[in-house]
């Protein structure tokens, strides 16, 4: 076992195993998530684009995750979502 120190009321082990590392930089470093929304007019892409971004954003502080909606669409007018990017 690797030596540990006691802070406060935790015990941490001061020396960390490889898959320790990884998986401390993987959390500070963040997950990616891509959809792909398509389909023909009128079929609910935009309205389903909406819907998880506010779900997403209403989840509680520790879940809350961020959501990034691109529009490829040049021929779409108005958005109920907040687009990132935007090809218009």
């Amino acid at each position: 076992h690797p030596p540990t120190q006691i802070v406060g009321r935790e015990t941490c082990r001061t020396n960390k195993t490889k898959t320790e590392k990884k998986r401390a930089q993987s959390n500070t470093m963040g997950r990616c998530t891509v959809q792909i929304v398509t389909g023909p007019a009128g079929s609910g892409k935009s309205t389903y684009c909406h819907a998880l971004q506010e779900h997403c954003a209403s989840l509680g502080p520790l879940r809350r995750r961020r959501v990034h909606v691109a529009n490829l669409d040049p021929a779409a007018e108005t958005f109920r979502y907040d687009a990132s990017f935007d090809i218009r």
